[in-house]
């Protein structure tokens, strides 16, 4: 969105509140010392995708987005319900997909490979005894 476009929409939004104060973007802006932090080209970014329910394909969208350009993008799921007398209520869903900079493949490890790193990190006994237990 064009500058002067989200600005007009800000700008409309805080008239309609009546005594408000900032009564303008570029105020609100001023009262948050933001314009520094605007000229700082080296800000980091992170991406909400908030909302009801959710998309097929938006947790592929995200994985992609994420490992093939290092987005960090979370998302934030809701569900409305209607109860008595007409009031919506929203239920965050506990199952958020987060993600962070892209992941490197990892290389596929034997079991022997694994017991050996064990043994270096002193808990080869404990994970061989969950091993057993696992097999």
């Amino acid at each position: 969105m064009p500058d002067g476009e989200l600005a007009q929409i800000v700008n409309g939004y805080l008239g309609s509140r009546k005594g408000a104060k900032p009564s303008s973007l570029e105020a609100l802006l001023e009262e948050r010392q933001a314009e520094e932090e605007a000229e700082d080209e080296t800000r980091d970014v992170m991406i909400f995708v908030v909302g009801t329910g959710r998309a097929p394909g938006l947790e592929r969208m995200i994985k992609y987005l994420s490992r093939n350009f290092g987005m960090p993008i979370s998302v934030v799921s809701y569900e409305v319900f209607e109860i008595e007398g007409g009031q919506r209520v929203l239920a965050r869903e506990l199952a958020d997909l987060e993600t962070g900079p892209p992941v490197q493949p990892v290389k596929g490890r034997t079991v022997e490979e694994i017991c050996a790193i064990a043994d270096r990190s002193g808990l080869g006994k404990d994970f061989r005894s969950i091993l057993e237990a696992a097999r």
